[in-house]
């Protein structure tokens, strides 16, 4: 059985995810707005692989016996003055979810017991 703590931070990272899809999907529709088709598919793509982390994540609290959590999302959309800008963005929100993973897998260490992911 999963702790509260640990439920907690399992539900705060699966919506992490879910906004990181949908960030890099809006990040997707600019690209193809301005007609940048490689980087748009690239985006997409990469917003896909966010929404199958948050299945998984969702998938694991309902194995354990738990309810996940889907949280109202903001809405990411934004404005870049340039592609290069874009990808500073996106550079910058992928350390943070390297982070906050990283901060989940640490949390994990310290759970006895813990069911494997």
């Amino acid at each position: 059985m999963l702790k509260p703590e640990m439920i907690e931070k399992l539900n705060e990272q699966m919506n992490l995810e879910l906004y990181s899809s949908l960030l890099y999907q809006q990040m997707s529709a600019w690209c193809s707005y301005h007609t940048f088709e490689g980087a748009a598919a690239f985006l997409r793509r990469h917003a896909q692989e966010e929404m199958t982390h948050m299945q998984r994540l969702f998938d694991y609290l309902t194995d354990t016996g738990n309810l996940p959590r889907i949280n109202t999302v903001e809405s990411p959309f934004a404005e870049y003055s340039s592609l290069d800008e874009l990808f500073q963005e996106t550079y910058k929100h992928e350390q943070l979810i390297t982070q906050k993973i990283n901060e989940l897998g640490s949390c994990c260490n310290d759970q006895s017991g813990l069911p494997n992911i």
